[in-house]
């Protein structure tokens, strides 16, 4: 069976259910995969778990949260998989970063779907393919995008 943060041993998601933010960012030791039973926090209005040393997937259960503004994952290098198809459908969401988490797969399209004046940061992953035909002809978003440091290929939306 998987291991789940390794620092927080015997710590389920029970027992928290009546958590507002969850902050354990810039833990080195903070190691294993995110448990999947952390989308049923459903007060969960932040969560940051940048800068540890995670693994394992992105749990699609998280994307289902309904009070969720703020999720940073960012800057765990050993996380992998893609980004959940449906990312767009998360109602509240502010600012979302899987910056620097080795990312695969491409971007997308429900990402248009996100709430307006929100942040994506996907910079400093391994994202490819070309932006989805969806995005590329779409008017220009409220939505702060960064994809820098991917391997998209062909051109950028103009807008």
């Amino acid at each position: 069976p998987p291991r789940y943060f390794s620092c927080l041993p015997g710590v389920h998601s029970s027992c928290l259910s009546a958590l507002n933010h969850f902050n354990v960012g810039a833990n080195p030791y903070l190691t294993g995969s995110i448990p999947p039973s952390f989308g049923n926090l459903n007060n969960l209005d932040g969560m940051w778990l940048y800068e540890c040393n995670l693994t394992g997937t992105f749990p699609p259960q998280m994307i289902s949260l309904p009070l969720l503004t703020v999720l940073d994952i960012g800057s765990n290098s050993y996380l992998s998989g893609t980004i959940p198809s449906n990312i767009g459908s998360m109602p509240r969401i502010q600012y979302l970063s899987f910056a620097g988490c080795g990312l695969t797969g491409t971007l997308p399209a429900s990402i248009l779907q996100l709430p307006a004046g929100g942040a994506l940061v996907l910079s400093y992953n391994k994202l490819s393919g070309s932006f989805p035909l969806a995005i590329r002809n779409a008017p220009p978003s409220n939505i702060y995008l960064d994809v820098t440091c991917n391997k998209f290929c062909r051109s950028l939306p103009t807008w």
